[in-house]
């Protein structure tokens, strides 16, 4: 299930406006009015140039071949616009078309993955973050207008398009690396050949934090990496305009564990006062009522919250054999208010 979310629209010169879209974790797909037709399109800044699909980009010149793509105060003809074949566009629920950093160089974007918002601000992003807000430069290179972020591997592109982050070939023969035997095959837009490897990065630098016990995948092929906004906090700022990463000053160590079980449940989960929740709608439970969490894999919930909280060096390990029990079923109890039962879950 793939969560409501929405997103205001505040650009320099506008009043709000309330636009429609959707969010799973760390993927943003928002609706956006084309020619008088609506458009459900991935805001992607891991992709320097904005791309539509074929029949959609025809779709809208017929409507009107003067059309643009616009978000805020970025724009650009549809005409000009890519039409190349991907991967991405098999994806459920499906998109139309990418927003890429030729519409988003110079917009604000705050991400609340906990609430499912995506916002475009007016300038800066400290306010929208809180008191405790702190900022980080972001990295540039001659030959792309795509930001990076530094990590123990290289600079890695951070990607609002990435559900995960992706480590490149040369993290292979790393000793913060675990690998677990989940492999498949590399889905990048440009349809690039390869495998990945589900791992934990047992500690994963990325700009100015470490990260304990991190999901990524680890590619055989990348000599770049991928990082998803989403592993550094649950709520961040990405200024385009100043070149500026916006966060929480301190990263809560639930954030790596939630979206580990992320990718083992291939639903968001949240922590939300020291219990485990599945955001996601299962038979028989009303509607807005979130699943909890008892245990998966014979760990109790509490006892893997407890585990990221200090950091233990058993943690990979354990979620490591979480991810490969995914290939025979990997159990997990869950509670609904009065109802205990049990989910399999399997690798797909």
């Amino acid at each position: 299930m793939i969560a409501l979310c929405a997103l205001l629209v505040l650009s320099r010169q506008s009043t709000p406006t309330q636009v429609k879209g959707l969010i799973d974790p760390g993927r943003c797909r928002i609706r956006i009015p084309i020619a008088g037709r609506e458009y459900t399109l991935l805001v992607d800044t891991g992709n320097q140039g904005s791309h539509l699909r074929r029949d959609v980009k025809a779709q809208i010149l017929r409507d009107d071949p003067a059309a643009t793509l616009t978000l805020g105060s970025g724009s650009v003809p549809v005409k000009g616009l890519d039409t190349g074949d991907s991967t991405i566009y098999d994806e459920y629920p499906p998109i139309e078309g990418i927003l890429g950093m030729d519409v988003l160089a110079d917009l604000v974007i705050g991400i609340d993955y906990r609430n499912k918002n995506l916002v475009i601000l007016p300038t800066g992003g400290g306010d929208w973050i809180g008191r405790d807000a702190t900022a980080v430069p972001l990295l540039y290179e001659e030959d792309t207008t795509c930001p990076y972020v530094a990590t123990q591997f290289g600079t890695s592109v951070l990607d609002t398009g990435a559900t995960v982050s992706l480590m490149p070939k040369d993290a292979t023969s790393s000793a913060s690396i675990v690998k677990t035997r989940i492999t498949r095959p590399l889905e990048l837009f440009d349809a690039s050949p390869g495998d990945v490897t589900l791992a934990i990065a047992t500690k994963l630098e990325v700009a100015d934090r470490t990260l304990f016990c991190a999901p990524v995948l680890l590619s055989d092929v990348a000599d770049r990496g991928v990082v998803a906004p989403s592993l550094l906090a649950d709520r961040i700022v990405i200024d385009l305009a100043d070149r500026q990463l916006w966060r929480p000053a301190k990263t809560r160590s639930a954030t790596t564990l939630c979206q580990a079980l992320s990718l083992l449940f291939r639903e968001r989960v949240f922590e939300d006062k020291g219990g485990l929740y599945l955001d996601a709608s299962l038979a028989g439970l009303p509607k807005k009522e979130f699943a909890k969490i008892v245990s998966v894999n014979g760990r109790t919930a509490a006892d893997l919250l407890a585990l990221f909280e200090r950091r233990d060096p058993k943690a990979p390990e354990i979620m490591r054999n979480m991810f490969n029990a995914l290939r025979t079923g990997c159990k997990a109890v869950m509670q609904a208010g009065s109802n205990r039962f049990t989910m399999v879950l399997k690798a797909s």
